[in-house]
């Protein structure tokens, strides 16, 4: 990891993987909104391919350098891995033999974002996590692995599972493969396995794909 001065107050900072043609991502063009918020582009290079994001805003509230510190801090190991999350960005860090941390970075589209902008402007959705298998009583909410978008008031759960590490988005609808064709919507799956009201998803990769998914969540939501 290196913090690279490119002009009077510029700086970059790179992660990059051992080798000459190792993985590298690049944290640039960094800008502050307000007290509150901090924007900056990232590009990562794997493989021959490039991908980049113009603008990810880390707010306070996000604990951004808190996770970083917590893996310095953290230097005899742990278990699992540990995820931050963003709208834009996923960074997964997991701990290796002979002291190494892993780093691993997922870039998200703006495909994700706008399902949410737009789902959460309907009538009475509110944006939930989820309770923490053997959490405590008064343990806050965990919003880390997905978020549950829940039309209040209704006696139903959520009538959307938003993972937002995979930008994929599991629908409370039980349809068959016929009704999802009649529908017109090709992106969704049907799932075979897991809860039966659950039973169908969309990645978020396209236009399309959002279309498909805002159309289908209407209707989980008009459901519930």
């Amino acid at each position: 990891m290196s913090l690279i001065e490119v002009g009077p107050g510029q700086v970059e900072l790179v992660v990059r993987g051992p080798g000459a043609l190792a993985t590298s991502v690049r944290l640039f063009d960094w800008s502050r909104a307000d007290e509150y918020e901090t924007v900056f582009a990232v590009e990562a290079v794997a493989d021959g391919v490039r991908a980049r994001l113009e603008n990810v805003t880390v707010t306070v509230w996000d604990d951004m350098s808190e996770f970083f510190d917590g893996l310095a801090r953290d230097f005899r190991g742990w278990e699992g891995e540990r995820v931050w999350i963003n709208n834009h960005l996923v960074v997964t860090a997991t701990f290796g033999s002979g002291g190494h941390v892993y780093l691993d970075w997922t870039l998200r589209s703006g495909f994700f974002v706008r399902f949410l902008e737009e789902t959460t402007q309907w009538d009475n959705v509110g944006v939930y996590g989820i309770k923490r298998k053997n959490a405590l009583p008064d343990a806050p909410l965990d919003y880390s692995r997905y978020l549950r978008l829940r039309r209040q008031g209704s006696n139903f759960g959520g009538f959307a599972y938003v993972y937002a590490e995979y930008s994929t988005i599991n629908l409370r609808l039980n349809y068959s493969q016929q009704q999802r064709d009649e529908l017109g919507i090709n992106s969704a799956r049907i799932l075979t396995t897991g809860h039966r009201e659950y039973r169908v998803s969309v990645d978020l990769t396209d236009e399309t794909s959002l279309a498909d998914a805002l159309q289908l969540a209407e209707h989980a939501y008009n459901a519930t």
